[in-house]
């Protein structure tokens, strides 16, 4: 990822629509498990996730290949992370309750496959893995490009991905798909405008408030699961 971009991301992650909604989406799909419970946050980025993750209650241990993104999150008060690699984490087997890895799986470092065995490799007997990803590869982007996207996915992608890694699929679902339309008719404009800005830049308060709204009424319909949206929502858990 460009520099730049996580310094744009760390200012805007506190308060973006998009993200307060997926780490909303996350906090309560970790919520069943037990307090105190360890989570590793692999790929943590400039630490947001981690810092509610925190707050709620959690042991988090925060994750990153970037020492800048490190560096931001440090700043958020968070003091247990490593610099690392989600194709070889520096963990033994068996050592977290829970693994989340949001929007990391789909980079050109990354070897999905291997991120997703190793990630079941260090999550408990019983513990889940938590992954987002970026759907549909005929929505790339500019944003892509600055994130530096090798792959996106479908809904069986991401299910086929967490099996072949020995996870039971326990939840995979779409989301943002109320705000989906306009957001495909705005990336086709985009295209055609030849625009190459990125997608995380701040947002009016009241628009950034009204499209929190609409997502957030998606929460109660993710269980359905929700057939199509900008991004793939999916949990794996680890035999007993």
């Amino acid at each position: 990822m460009e520099i730049g971009e996580y310094e744009r991301m760390f200012t805007v992650e506190a308060d973006h629509f998009w993200y307060r909604t997926l780490h909303g989406h996350v906090l309560k799909l970790l919520k069943p498990d037990a307090p105190d419970a360890t989570v590793l946050d692999a790929g943590c980025g400039t630490g947001m996730l981690a810092r509610r993750l925190t707050d709620a209650g959690f042991a988090v241990t925060g994750l990153d290949f970037s020492p800048e993104a490190l560096r931001l999150a440090k700043t958020r008060g968070l003091e247990n992370l490593t610099e690392g690699s989600v194709n070889a984490l520096p963990f033994s087997d068996n050592t977290f309750d829970a693994v989340v890895s949001l929007d990391v799986w789909y980079h050109q470092a990354v070897d999905d496959t291997q991120a997703a065995k190793e990630a079941a490799r260090v999550v408990k007997p019983g513990g889940h893995v938590l992954v987002n990803l970026p759907a549909y590869d005929w929505l790339r982007g500019h944003h892509d490009l600055v994130v530096q996207t090798a792959r996106r996915y479908t809904r069986p992608q991401v299910r086929k991905l967490l099996t072949e890694a020995g996870l039971e699929v326990t939840f995979c679902s779409h989301w943002n798909t109320l705000l989906f339309p306009a957001i495909v008719a705005a990336r086709l404009l985009s295209r055609l405008r030849k625009d190459e800005s990125s997608d995380v830049a701040p947002v009016t308060p009241w628009l950034n408030h009204t499209l929190s709204a609409v997502l957030a009424a998606e929460r109660p319909l993710l269980s359905l699961p929700l057939p199509y949206g900008l991004s793939i929502l999916a949990i794996g858990k680890k035999p007993t």
